[in-house]
């Protein structure tokens, strides 16, 4: 299942990555809603990959561990992380294109993929309900960005 969206952020590049690779910022939220969150930092040259968390949560009644590492990172483009919980795997994609010198596309697509004859069922349910899942996330991307756009607009002198 592919879930994608695209927001325009009055912001310029940089200032969008910094604020879409913020990790420590993401584990901080997810430890406030009781995300239990390990960190590794690795070494690219040797082929690991630059960070890498495993999470563990409770989700529906079942505890649940969540292995995610980030793939390939770059200032101009953004980056990928890959990750899996339980018999599904998946990817998300963080890419930016500057548009203007203070104007940026964010565009962010979750792939998931099922592993697993449950994984494939939970992704058949999820698809079901596919236009509520797709709203949800699209708002919370543009929530995302609003912030963003806010944050540099409190910051740049008017």
């Amino acid at each position: 299942m592919k879930l994608e969206s695209r927001e325009d952020i009055e912001a310029p590049l940089s200032v969008v990555f910094q604020a879409v690779s913020d990790f420590p910022a993401f584990e901080r939220l997810a430890f406030r809603r009781g995300i239990d969150v390990g960190v590794e930092t690795g070494d690219p040259e040797k082929g690991e990959p630059e960070r890498s968390w495993d999470a563990k949560f409770n989700y529906r009644g079942r505890d649940r561990r969540l292995k995610a590492a980030l793939v390939r990172i770059d200032p101009a483009q953004g980056y990928l992380v890959n990750g899996a919980v339980g018999g599904l795997e998946g990817d998300m994609i963080i890419d930016l294109v500057p548009l203007s010198r203070t104007r940026t596309r964010l565009t962010v697509c979750v792939d998931t993929r099922a592993k697993s004859l449950t994984a494939r069922l939970l992704l058949q349910t999820a698809k079901l309900t596919r236009a509520k899942i797709y709203r949800r996330f699209r708002r919370r991307v543009g929530q995302v960005a609003q912030d963003i756009e806010d944050r540099y607009n409190a910051m740049s002198p008017s």
